[in-house]
């Protein structure tokens, strides 16, 4: 049996306004009497002069004149000058404001020692024609017997499709797994059997049927279409001592309601594979997921886009002591709506720990 230990993620969002305790979750709604807090800069570093602004507003108007604010830690009154914070403490550091006779749930923001990521330069500015990746989640464990002929089918899908999709493992099968991820996402997408593979984090596509391996492919192809996608993805990764610290920018051809989020990956994990004779080394298994917004929801923070805009997101997290960080990578991905109202994954990619990768233009 499996045994989940449920483990709170840290997801710093760039835009903490969407909601009443200013981080973005699986509402888009805001309610005008929705009292709200928010940071511009949810990671900042711990020098005294880099800075968070923060941001109370009722409603959609900015409110300063009765406002107070307060540490989150221990609920005590903070004295802050124009509403400006800065530390030369490193920590996480949490507020909330009372205005009236409304208060602010909680916002954070993490002071680190270390430089802040920086995003590659953007070589095409006024470009929203990216290369497109498919998100391929796989549904496995050590002690699933049939899961090597999945496996088997997706080596030759790599050898076939180079370049054209990203893999992460999950394995959720046996919680005695050297990779066991210690996370529902498999009861999220309504996973019932191993193996199972989904396509770009949509429960409502899965394959199990490893004997017909051609609609496996066939939807692939189907799905990645010419490579061109209107949703692109730029990242910077930092490993300071165990904290990692993740930015991604999402820029988009079209308006509308997107998510993103980010997974940390390890390759090399060494476990014995139920049903092969051969396999005895797992790559991109899920470590860690950052894109959590509810028990049935891994879709990521909620950026609402005009056409051609750009969003930055932040991730925050810590790297295990037994992971080796130079085996390990992140995956940052974009979610856009569909017609339904879900999310699913329009582009991905793949960024080894402590590197950065600009936008990949199509064209």
């Amino acid at each position: 049996m499996k045994k989940y230990i449920f483990a709170i993620l840290m997801m710093v969002a760039a835009a903490f306004a969407a909601t009443s305790c200013g981080l973005e979750g699986g509402d888009d709604t805001n309610t005008s009497n929705d009292l709200t807090i928010s940071v511009d800069n949810p990671v900042i570093r711990a020098d005294g002069k880099s800075s968070a602004k923060i941001t109370v507003k009722l409603g959609d108007e900015v409110v300063t004149d009765g406002v107070t604010i307060y540490d989150g830690a221990n609920d005590s009154r903070l004295e802050i000058d124009d509403f400006t914070f800065t530390t030369t403490k490193a920590g996480i550091y949490s507020f909330w404001a009372t205005y009236k006779t409304f208060h602010t749930e909680t916002v954070s923001l993490t002071a680190i020692t270390s430089p802040l990521p920086e995003l590659p330069a953007d070589p095409k500015p006024t470009s929203t024609v990216f290369k497109k990746k498919v998100f391929i989640n796989q549904f496995t464990g050590t002690k699933c017997g049939y899961c090597p002929f999945m496996i088997s089918i997706l080596e030759k899908m790599e050898e076939t499709y180079p370049g054209q999709f990203v893999l992460a493992a999950c394995h959720t099968y046996n919680d005695d797994d050297p990779a066991f991820l210690d996370s529902p996402i498999d009861n999220a997408m309504s996973v019932a059997g191993y193996p199972t593979v989904l396509l770009n984090l949509d429960k409502n596509w899965k394959f199990s049927d490893y004997t017909k391996p051609a609609l496996l492919r066939d939807a692939f192809e189907k799905d990645y279409g010419n490579g061109k996608v209107g949703t692109g993805l730029a990242v910077s990764t930092l490993l300071d001592g165990s904290s990692i610290v993740i930015k991604a920018q999402l820029k988009v051809a079209e308006g509308g309601k997107y998510r993103v989020g980010a997974w940390l990956l390890e390759d090399g994990i060494k476990g014995k594979q139920t049903g092969s004779d051969t396999i005895d080394t797992h790559d991109n298994c899920v470590r860690d997921i950052y894109s959590k917004n509810s028990a049935t929801d891994f879709s990521g923070a909620l950026h609402i886009m005009q056409a051609g805009q750009t969003a930055d997101q932040y991730f925050l997290a810590s790297l295990d002591g037994k992971w080796k960080s130079e085996n390990c990578h992140v995956v940052v991905f974009v979610c856009s709506q569909k017609a339904n109202g879900n999310y699913a994954v329009s582009n991905v990619i793949d960024c080894p720990l402590g590197e950065s990768l600009a936008y990949s233009y199509a064209e």
